[in-house]
């Protein structure tokens, strides 16, 4: 691990205070730029810039430090000589700012770049150190201590930091992120090197095609994030209904960033859906690269057009004039303050932000969001009808509805021991095969490839097939729907499994429970109000309302 020195250098202008690696190797890059010398010993990040913020306090306090460390301080010995630094700045300085620009790095990932590129770990470690000096890159540790023992993690601003021996710099208690601890270790000696992107994307060509032609509900929405684009307006929200299809919509709105040369991230919050729409966009846009980012992928992948998934957004930084966020209700992101600190630190200092929801928490007073309250084909959605029921149960007359009708169903359930049992229930009951699904199910996949083919009528699951899945005629019943696991955006969501094709554009959704609570009533007044909203802007067909 290389510690870092805190540097002070004097020249004709003035005085700074900054952050080296490897101060014997100033002398090699700063020829004419100051006098430097190191203050104290060398450090891990944590405490480096610890003991810097104290030597850049004002007040008596900074002063008596800054006393204290120019009377300790000492000059700097030449190193040795790595060859001509005029050709190692050549060589590594266009692939550094390339790597870092628009994006927050950990330091070891970047020496790593840099030695695949050819340059040893001293060069490198040079390299990194005239970037900070001239400002080209910003760094910090991963975990920063501040004043009253409070710390902070620089990559994701959580503070749920624990203390555990170091692999790395051999202490007995570094600092270490417990929330972001899935995207790799981000401890107090690690360095975290950043630099907003600046200039253009130059993506003046950039275009889209689309094999079908966009509803009028679409075109409007999309006209009127055209003109949020142009107001001085930083955030908007598309409520869009389950199935009305939000994405096509935001294609003018990227071609129009693009071209105007900003780069542009749509982040969603699942991997699978993140390749889905990696061959999306590369099969509608032309005259741009695209950049796709989940984990496992290289992190250096560039592109003007980036789709991650909400948690790649935390290695962002001052990158995108153009940031669309989908399910923003959705797990990991709806509550997660860790993403939505990435998410804004990832936008550009004028950066402008789409979120986008089926389900949006508050729901939005009318005015003030870009609404699609209609699907494809034109006709309401599915209000779902509440039957009271006690728990545990499908009513009789369900039931029968379900026995006699030739349609599939799907029947939601608030969890996995009760999907067990109703389905192992529903088999004796009907006399017929009937598909569990949940997320501990050894073979869900199966199951749900069966439903899809038709060789099971009935699939009984919990919430994981709640988004992102479109079955056919499919009518849906959900059991103990007055559960608290079930909140009002997942049984909208629920609701939403039905109606989704123009072959089957209506259908039954029942929502049977004990008592009619907030998330039912709540639930049923959004796509009732969605439904109110088409009819006003007769956007709807169907009986009653064409």
């Amino acid at each position: 691990m290389l510690k870092l020195q805190i540097i002070s250098t004097t020249f004709p202008a003035g005085h700074k205070l900054w952050v080296a690696r490897d101060p014997q190797g100033i002398s090699q890059w700063s020829a004419g730029s100051g006098r430097h010398r190191a203050m104290g010993q060398p450090l891990p990040g944590d405490e480096v810039y610890q003991r810097l913020s104290v030597l850049q306090a004002r007040g008596p306090l900074g002063s008596l430090a800054r006393l204290a460390a120019a009377l300790g301080s000492r000059g700097i010995a030449p190193g040795p000589g790595l060859g001509d630094p005029g050709h190692i700045l050549a060589a590594g300085l266009g692939i550094l700012q390339e790597a870092v620009a628009g994006r927050i790095v950990f330091q070891d990932r970047l020496m790593s770049l840099l030695r695949d590129e050819g340059l040893w770990p001293l060069e490198a470690a040079r390299l990194l150190d005239y970037a900070s000096y001239h400002g080209l890159v910003e760094q910090l540790p991963g975990i920063s201590r501040l004043s009253w023992g409070a710390l902070r993690c620089n990559r994701c601003g959580g503070q749920n930091v624990v203390f555990e021996p170091c692999p790395v710099c051999r202490r007995r208690e570094c600092p270490l992120c417990a929330d972001c601890l899935t995207l790799g270790a981000s401890r107090g000696c690690r360095i975290l090197v950043s630099a907003p992107f600046s200039g253009k994307a130059f993506s003046g060509e950039a275009d889209f095609t689309l094999a079908y032609q966009l509803t009028p509900a679409q075109v409007r929405a999309a006209a009127q994030l055209e003109e949020f684009w142009q107001s001085p307006s930083q955030r908007t929200l598309v409520w869009a209904a389950c199935g009305a299809g939000k994405t096509e919509v935001t294609y003018p709105l990227m071609r129009r960033a693009l071209r105007e040369g900003h780069q542009v991230l749509f982040a969603v919050p699942r991997q699978d859906v993140v390749r889905e729409l990696a061959e999306r966009f590369r099969s509608a846009f032309t005259g741009v690269e695209i950049a796709v980012h989940y984990g496992g992928q290289p992190w250096q992948a560039q592109g003007q057009l980036v789709i991650a998934t909400t948690h790649q957004v935390l290695h962002f930084y001052q990158r995108f004039g153009l940031a669309i966020l989908d399910e923003v209700d959705a797990f990991p992101y709806h509550g997660s303050e860790m993403l939505r600190f990435g998410l804004i630190r990832a936008l550009g200092p004028k950066g402008k932000l789409v979120e986008m929801s089926a389900t949006p928490n508050p729901v939005p007073r009318k005015g003030t969001a870009v609404t699609i309250p209609v699907r494809h084909h034109g006709y309401p959605l599915p209000e779902p009808e509440f039957v009271k029921s006690r728990s545990g149960e499908i009513p009789p007359a369900i039931l029968k509805l379900i026995e006699e009708s030739p349609h599939q169903w799907i029947v939601f359930v608030p969890t996995v021991a009760a999907c067990e049992e109703l389905a192992a229930a529903l088999r004796e009951k009907l006399r017929e095969k009937v598909a569990a699904c949940h997320s501990r199910h050894p073979q869900r996949h199966e199951e749900i490839k069966a439903f899809r083919y038709g060789e099971k009528r009935i699939i009984v699951a919990t919430a994981v097939l709640e988004r992102g899945v479109t079955f056919p005629g499919v009518q849906v019943v959900v059991v103990d729907a007055d559960h608290p696991v079930f909140s009002r955006s997942a049984l909208v969501q629920m609701a939403g499994r039905v109606g989704r094709t123009a072959d089957h554009p209506s259908g039954t959704v029942v929502l049977c429970g004990t008592r009619k609570n907030g998330a039912i009533k709540g639930a049923q007044a959004m796509i009732k109000q969605l439904n109110q909203e088409g009819a006003e802007l007769g956007l709807l067909k169907g009986e009653g309302y064409a």
